[in-house]
């Protein structure tokens, strides 16, 4: 189960003019609880799609489907696609699989190798499909795409799509898996055409957010990580956030802090830095989630507000040595939040 450990930001600490004081945090009581509530009666009513995941048992058959077919023959996945299709899939495979992972698979009965291609850069694409050229046959591609009109994406598929018809001729749509919209879109069209393995993108999960849908599901589930236990996990910690009493909710009393440093004690740079590599993947993908989510230029009643902190990540020990001495004895307007694993798996 995470622990949130908070008092390290409070003016018991760290003093009044930086750290959140007690009536600072009892006057944010009823925002925090107001904020609770509308979320909870969004997932009563159905209409907070990425509630719904961690129980979603048919995304999840269909996953270990496609798995039981695909994983026997396969050494490699590769999963296009960028953002929301990509990083919480990288958060996924560093924090559950070895960080050796790849050094150990590569051939059959071996664990399965994930690449992710999340951005167009020639150097990145065309190594790794040179070096992926003599596995075609066992190299599985996911590409994702609700629309299929995500422009860097669709550009690595048309590259994967002709390399695959040149080496492997009229059997190349085995080796194409295409998670997308269920029922239309560029994407769902040409799979349709061409005979490709479908997936579906829920129709009500934004991007960031879909991880535990078949855009997460399947890349994790491939390169061999439970998705039982994950969505377990998911569905164990959706309880405890969903009935504790706000004081000890930990994503309550998480909002309520980093809002009050923002808004209140100026701490407009919000840095997360686990003192674990496997964990920094995590860091990444909390960036995407905090920046999209929070980054606006207008407000609920329509004011133009141009609000939002800005996300950084950062890597213990290694960022000791290379960013503290500006967090310590630069300008003091930073929130950070250190990530600690308790049980490593080596001592």
């Amino acid at each position: 189960m995470i622990q949130l450990y908070w008092k390290n930001a409070t003016d018991r600490v760290i003093g009044a003019a930086h750290g959140i004081t007690a009536d600072e945090l009892s006057a944010a009581e009823p925002a925090v609880k107001e904020a609770h509530a509308a979320v909870m009666e969004q997932i009563r009513s159905g209409t907070l799609g990425y509630a719904k995941l961690p129980t979603r048992r048919d995304y999840r058959d269909e996953v270990m489907k496609l798995v039981d077919r695909y994983r026997p023959g396969a050494t490699d996945v590769v999963v296009l696609g960028i953002g929301g299709s990509a990083l919480g899939n990288i958060a996924l495979h560093t924090a559950l699989n070895k960080v050796t992972h790849n050094y150990l698979g590569g051939r059959k009965g071996q664990p399965v190798r994930l690449w992710v291609l999340d951005n167009v850069d020639p150097t990145l694409v065309g190594d790794t499909l040179k070096f992926l050229r003599r596995r075609l046959k066992t190299t599985v591609f996911n590409v994702i795409s609700k629309s299929g009109e995500t422009a860097e994406t669709a550009a690595q598929f048309m590259i994967v799509r002709g390399l695959l018809r040149k080496r492997l001729g009229a059997g190349y749509a085995e080796r194409i898996v295409a998670t997308t919209d269920a029922a239309k879109g560029t994407l769902h069209e040409i799979a349709a055409a061409e005979g490709y393995t479908k997936l579906a993108v829920p129709d009500d999960v934004g991007g960031r957010f879909s991880v535990l849908s078949p855009v997460g599901l399947f890349s994790a589930a491939m390169t061999g990580i439970d998705i039982d236990e994950l969505l377990a996990g998911a569905a164990g910690m959706k309880r405890h956030v969903e009935t504790t009493p706000w004081r000890d909710n930990p994503a309550c009393i998480l909002a309520a802090i980093k809002s009050l440093a923002f808004a209140v004690k100026g701490k407009h740079t919000h840095v997360m830095m686990p003192y674990s590599n496997r964990l920094l993947g995590l860091a990444d993908w909390y960036r995407q989630l905090w920046a999209e989510s929070l980054g606006k230029q207008f407000s609920r009643d329509g004011r133009e507000v141009f609000v939002g902190p800005t996300p950084v990540r950062a890597l213990g020990t290694t960022d000791q040595h290379s960013q503290v001495q500006l967090y310590r004895e630069g300008p003091n307007d930073k929130l950070v939040v250190f990530l600690e694993v308790l049980g490593h798996e080596r001592k």
